[in-house]
């Protein structure tokens, strides 16, 4: 058997053809949105499976629920969540499984029309999935930050992001007030560009 010659990569002498993307260490490489459908379709699977012994017991407490879906439901959800880059429908996706879930939790459903507050307050629900993935990119930039100045990923991270102070003037007091912000310089063909 030879080579196919159209295409790059061989395997034993067996073509691997192109594709658009690919799941690599649990994450669909490069497309974020698919990543996200992909991880809240495993999650969902996984809650569902629990659904009958433990979600839908009344002998379980709230907060033990509440426990496992944190221990068990949310790591599949929001793995890898570091590195994506979130759209405000990508979002939304993740905030309409958390909010099923929690339903689920309590015995409810959207025809119950019960208000999420409520239910977040029975359960003792503090932080949002949102705030659980900005909570992890923040532990991940400060896992960068201290590594060796000779690491790939510092270096790489301090060639795109620079550390600056903001002076702020408090209100009243005459205090002053220094903030330590990252900001992330990006040079396309047509100038320069600075995002906080």
């Amino acid at each position: 058997m030879s080579p196919d010659p159209t295409c790059d990569v061989h395997i034993e002498l067996e073509p691997i053809g192109n594709v658009e993307n690919f799941v690599f260490l649990g994450s669909v490489v490069p497309d974020t949105s698919g990543d996200i459908k992909r991880r809240i379709a495993l999650a969902s699977s996984a809650f569902g499976r629990l659904k009958k012994h433990v979600w839908s017991n009344k002998e379980i407490p709230n907060q033990l629920k509440l426990r496992l879906y944190y221990a068990l439901i949310v790591p599949i959800a929001i793995y890898a969540s570091e590195t994506w880059t979130l759209k405000a429908e990508d979002s939304r996706k993740l905030v309409v499984f958390e909010n099923d879930c929690l339903r689920a939790m309590c015995g409810k459903t959207r025809l119950d029309r019960s208000r999420l507050v409520d239910i977040k307050n029975i359960l003792g629900v503090k932080d949002d999935i949102l705030i659980l993935i900005k909570r992890r990119r923040l532990n991940w930039f400060g896992h960068v930050s201290r590594k060796d100045n000779s690491s790939y990923v510092k270096g790489y991270t301090r060639r795109n992001f620079q550390e600056v102070e903001v002076v702020e003037n408090l209100e009243n007091t005459g205090q002053t007030k220094y903030i330590r912000r990252w900001v992330f310089h990006y040079s396309p063909s047509n100038g320069k560009h600075k995002i906080v």
